[in-house]
């Protein structure tokens, strides 16, 4: 290639890497929408006790996070959100094994918990 080429060789290259990060910026968008989709799903299929309907939106947000991967960054907000997020699952869990033994000491410790948990939770969306 000759030097008189290499400036159009240049433009080229430059617009088809910003063309790339317009299709990467859209694809985080679109995927940070999915998942959010999903995780509002799953939150409503674990209020409801529905095991078969969590197996598989939990499935679907793992295989959706595999393929989104390396698209989207968690801010600091979003990492204490997921973490606040996953310990209600736990202390929901933690209730309803709770509710199964019968110990009414238990299970209010129990609906305390999750309620501040929740609450904290509420109080980290945007």
């Amino acid at each position: 290639m000759s030097f008189r080429h290499l400036p159009i060789a240049l433009i080229f290259a430059c617009a088809a890497s910003g063309s790339l990060q317009a299709i990467a910026a859209d694809a985080a968008i679109g995927c940070s929408e999915q998942r959010q989709s999903l995780r509002e799903q799953l939150q409503q299929a674990r209020l409801q006790g529905d095991r078969l309907q969590q197996n598989r939106l939990s499935a679907e947000l793992q295989g959706l996070t595999e393929v989104c991967r390396g698209l989207t960054t968690l801010g600091p907000g979003q990492v204490e959100h997921q973490q606040t997020l996953r310990q209600v699952e736990r202390r929901e869990a933690l209730l309803r094994e709770a509710l199964s033994t019968g110990d009414a000491q238990l299970i209010e410790l129990r609906r305390n918990q999750l309620a501040k948990t929740r609450e904290k939770l509420e109080s980290l969306r945007p």
